[in-house]
């Protein structure tokens, strides 16, 4: 899955004389910022989902949260080929 990053909008860690009850700020360029929403797809309700995360190297970062669960109907026939492949007969209850 390739990583999305979401221009204009920047997340920063608290500064080291902050209150225990901050654990950051984010800061948006307002021209680039809407001009990248506009551009990105949302998911089936409407919203575009958004991770804060750190880097290996400390820094921190903003990325799209474009994961999915399994499509439900993949699921489904995976339940009903291990289903055909059961022989109810054999079972002695």
């Amino acid at each position: 899955m390739t990583k999305k990053f979401i221009d204009g909008l920047f997340f920063n860690l608290p500064h080291e004389k902050a209150p225990q009850f901050i654990k950051g700020s984010i800061a948006i360029s307002k021209a680039k910022f809407l001009e990248w929403l506009q551009k990105e797809d949302t998911n089936e309700n409407g919203y575009i989902k958004i991770d804060l995360k750190i880097s290996k190297a400390g820094k921190p970062y903003a990325e799209v949260n474009n994961w999915k669960p399994e499509n439900q109907a993949v699921l489904n026939k995976q339940i009903i080929d291990i289903n055909e492949e059961i022989n109810i007969e054999e079972f002695p209850f």
